[in-house]
């Protein structure tokens, strides 16, 4: 049996199983099965969406590994120094501009850092804790609205940040594969810092398609577990 419909009858099985355990009021067989088939359906498609973003971070990674950066970063020529091979991060909460050099190795390094530190605030936690945060980001926006709908702002900024530290980090690692290439140590630690990114922009765009899919699909994927911040680990 392929793998993927393995994983299509478990996943079916266990639709089945939560559906009927919630099922409390008795209809006819013909009516429960009915609606279990629909739920299934439902649940399909959602893993068909989900499929998508998943798709989208594994592109997101190959591009980063193969494509120039935009800009890209072009290193000095006769004593030069080209203003493109530098990364500057806003400064914030009143702070000076912070720029790295890309033209030297260590300021490669010292920008990864950066860019991870940043991330890494950002996300506040693991990757389980991040989803989980978005969404209730997103329920207490709904609660302070007069409309009682969340503000799905929330999730479009999250994602718009992740993508701008996502595009930082290509600039840093094809600086690092043009100063060390792609088998050294330090390329590989700049490459686990874009899939860190990756992985979580990834979460933030499923938690948002499930949003704009309405509450029916939020309330199914949360008893499903069919987020993908659901399959992390916990620590």
């Amino acid at each position: 049996m392929e793998p993927m419909s393995r994983c299509n009858e478990e996943l079916d099985a266990l639709v089945e199983k939560i559906f009927m355990q919630n099922n409390k009021v008795k209809h006819s067989a013909a009516f429960t099965k009915n609606e279990l088939n629909k739920t299934k359906e439902r649940v399909q498609d959602y893993m068909a969406i989900q499929a998508k973003v998943v798709m989208h971070r594994h592109s997101n990674d190959f591009r980063r590994r193969t494509d120039e950066p935009d800009p890209p970063v072009v290193f000095p020529t006769n004593g030069h120094v080209d203003p493109s091979a530098v990364l500057d991060e806003d400064g914030e909460d009143g702070g000076p501009n912070v720029a790295f050099a890309l033209w030297t190795l260590d300021g490669c390094l010292e920008a990864a850092e950066h860019l991870l530190f940043l991330a890494r605030r950002f996300v506040r936690g693991n990757p389980y804790q991040f989803g989980r945060m978005l969404i209730v980001l997103y329920d207490l926006s709904g609660i302070k609205s007069c409309k009682g709908e969340g503000d799905i702002s929330i999730l479009v900024g999250a994602i718009r940040h992740l993508e701008g530290l996502h595009a930082k980090v290509h600039r840093v690692q094809n600086a690092v594969r043009q100063l060390r290439g792609e088998t050294s140590v330090e390329y590989d630690n700049v490459d686990d810092i874009g899939c860190f990114v990756t992985k979580h922009l990834a979460i933030a765009e499923d938690v948002l398609n499930h949003v704009r899919g309405g509450s029916v699909d939020m309330l199914e994927s949360l008893m499903f577990e069919l987020f993908l911040w659901q399959k992390e680990k916990v620590p």
